[in-house]
């Protein structure tokens, strides 16, 4: 059975071979990583007791605090050595897992859509969107999926992006650190009409703080060829904030129904969601502070919540091109 409305059941027995394998592999890996770990407690022992001898028998012939703070570094060393070795193992069942469970309910339920658990949304991709204020100078992207939805084609991942923000103190040290202004699901769509205009749908954090007013603060833009566009649902315009370069375009595009789709997406998502078009595609942003399609080692991999659980975020994720309805062929693209 296939398609989105494949059941939980249907698709656990489906891929029951793909468990089955991923269980023993399981069981091994935790094996692997209390060996891990038990080599940590017998190693560290030991490099204490090797320093030790070699303090007493020194006779004083290096300052006595360099034998702790070797001890230290030997610990440290040797923590890090081990806890890397016991995550390498964790990583590589993580990769293998996905793949192969989440690939196979993604070809049950969506079978013209690829899942890769290590390939994204390019940075390039998401940096033309022009949904948020930053460019990205750190960025990874994973769990992406391509292909096409019924009529819709997409591509749709899990992203993350910072900016480095530099900062000068009194003293005129200079430090830079790196912040995260995006973490969470990024599509992008088929919206199957060409149109000219460019369009913006922002989370209205000015109307939030400061009312009316500050909607109409929002509108002084003097560096932008887009314009603050006023829908008529007031739901709507209290909680998102559109700019467009054609405001009768803007109108025809974001209708009645369609608003109230990306505010039924954002409350079914609990985020502050964003939204542009522009080249005959739709870009969706929504903040997910969850790492999605991750398995977890403690329970089997059988486990039928887990199973239900990662179904969901599938219908989740790639459900969106129905929750706005971006199959309905109402306009053609000549």
């Amino acid at each position: 059975m296939s398609g989105p409305t494949a059941s939980t059941d249907a698709i656990a027995q489906a891929i029951g071979p793909e468990l089955d394998a991923l269980e023993r592999e399981r069981q091994q890996v935790l094996r692997q990583a209390g060996s891990v770990l038990r080599k940590l407690g017998i190693t560290l022992p030991i490099a204490a007791v090797i320093l030790a001898i070699a303090a007493i028998g020194s006779q004083g012939g290096l300052p006595a605090p360099i034998y702790p703070i070797a001890i230290g570094v030997v610990a440290l060393a040797t923590l890090a050595f081990h806890f890397g070795l016991k995550q390498s193992k964790l990583n590589a069942f993580a990769g293998h897992y996905k793949q192969r469970v989440v690939g196979r309910i993604v070809e049950e339920l969506y079978p013209d859509v690829h899942y890769d658990a290590e390939a994204g949304a390019p940075k390039d991709v998401f940096k033309a969107s022009r949904l948020h204020g930053h460019s990205p100078d750190m960025y990874s992207a994973e769990d992406g999926f391509r292909g096409t939805v019924g009529d819709t084609d997409v591509l749709l991942s899990e992203v993350h992006a910072q900016y480095r923000q530099t900062t000068t103190d009194s003293n005129g040290r200079t430090s830079t650190r790196y912040v995260t202004y995006f973490r969470g699901i990024f599509l992008v769509a088929d919206f199957h009409k060409a149109f000219r205009c460019t369009v913006r749908i922002l989370p209205d954090q000015a109307e939030r703080l400061f009312g009316r007013f500050g909607k109409m603060l929002q509108g002084f833009q003097p560096f932008s060829s887009e314009k603050l566009v006023y829908l008529e649902d007031p739901e709507f315009e209290k909680s998102f904030v559109v700019y467009g370069s054609d405001d009768v375009e803007t109108r025809y595009l974001l209708s009645t129904s369609m608003a109230r789709r990306i505010l039924d997406l954002k409350e079914r998502w609990g985020s502050d969601v964003r939204l542009s078009l522009h080249g005959s595609n739709i870009h969706v942003a929504i903040p997910h502070k969850r790492n999605l399609f991750e398995p977890d080692v403690k329970r089997p991999v059988d486990d039928e919540s887990r199973i239900h659980t990662l179904v969901e975020e599938v219908r989740s994720c790639l459900g969106i091109v129905d929750e706005l309805n971006l199959n309905t062929r109402i306009w053609s693209k000549e």
